[in-house]
């Protein structure tokens, strides 16, 4: 769909899968975030690089490119749009939250140098793999991140995973209705929206009111330089948003996992997450089965094999 501005959108629902990591579980969320400090990804990195996907339905390729930009403090160069897009897109245009995670996950990205933008931008251009080079799948393959997690729609959820990953990817429902250009756009009021993905990375108060700022892909004159900021207003909107992702590419910058310690008898959604790393019925309730395909996992992990679920165990299923 072509917004107000005359850029494209082309962000698509992924399917449930009960293999998600939560990042409001397993993330630092019990750590307050500090709204009168506030954090701006841009004191941390730099000025990002602001973004034009015209009229193609990369935005999914643009956002994921921003958040690796930010996580990639090994490398820190622009990733490329193009290597994330031309695998991830579908057919009529536009790409999935999680196919974009897990490309960053089991593929890689290469670096926008070793794979360009093409010129003209269009997006059977943007699409075609046939023209990169070797050279970026290589740079690609030695360029993965570890872990990923949906977060919730809720603004303390975004601006604690802001803080503590560097990013979110907000899956945002937005509507033509003449703020687009504008530093605060406003929500849906109705269900005719059209879906874009953007890389979130400021959390902060404007006006002592909670604001998170987002990089626009639409270029430099949209907002303020490319970044715009939407409230609780819009978190509290019932088209507001459809799902948000959060990555990390170095394993030692996972959130401080908070999980309980789980044993026989334990329930509720720790013990489900437990269950699929294990690969079981994930049906929350930690029973013999659980117990005794946990002791498996300790001992090939040699991990002192108890059938209880601490931090050591969890260190190993969350970096798993």
């Amino acid at each position: 769909m072509i917004t107000e501005t005359g850029h494209a959108t082309g962000a698509i629902v992924s399917p449930k899968d009960n293999r998600d990591y939560e990042y409001g579980v397993l993330g630092s969320a019990s750590i307050p975030f500090d709204w009168d400090k506030g954090f701006d990804i841009e004191q941390k990195v730099g000025i990002m690089p602001v973004k034009d996907q015209g009229q193609t339905s990369a935005c999914g390729g643009f956002a994921w490119a921003s958040l690796f930009y930010v996580i990639d403090e090994k490398n820190r160069e622009e990733m490329s749009e193009k290597f994330i897009y031309a695998h991830t897109h579908v057919g009529n245009g536009g790409s999935a939250g999680r196919t974009n995670c897990e490309l960053c996950r089991t593929k890689g990205v290469s670096s926008k140098a070793l794979c360009p933008l093409p010129s003209p931008l269009t997006e059977q251009a943007i699409t075609f793999l046939g023209d990169i080079k070797e050279e970026a799948f290589k740079y690609a393959l030695d360029n993965k991140i570890k872990y990923y997690a949906r977060v919730n729609s809720n603004i303390e959820e975004v601006a604690h995973a802001i803080r503590d990953n560097g990013g979110v990817v907000l899956g945002i429902h937005g509507q033509n209705n003449g703020t687009w250009r504008t530093k605060f756009p406003l929500p849906p009021t109705s269900s005719d929206v059209w879906a874009h993905w953007v890389y979130a990375g400021k959390a902060k108060l404007i006006n002592g009111k909670k604001y998170i700022g987002f990089l626009n892909s639409w270029g430099n004159e949209i907002g303020e330089k490319g970044w715009q900021y939407i409230g609780e207003e819009y978190f509290n909107a019932k088209w507001g948003f459809f799902e948000n992702w959060t990555m990390t590419y170095d394993p030692q910058i996972v959130p401080p996992v908070t999980m309980p310690t789980l044993k026989m008898g334990s329930k509720g959604e720790p013990v489900k997450i437990l269950q699929r790393a294990l690969g079981i019925k994930d049906d929350g309730i930690f029973g013999k089965i659980t117990y005794k395909i946990l002791m498996v996992f300790q001992k090939e992990h040699n991990l002192i094999v108890d059938g209880i679920c601490g931090k050591a165990t969890w260190a190993i299923i969350i970096n798993k």
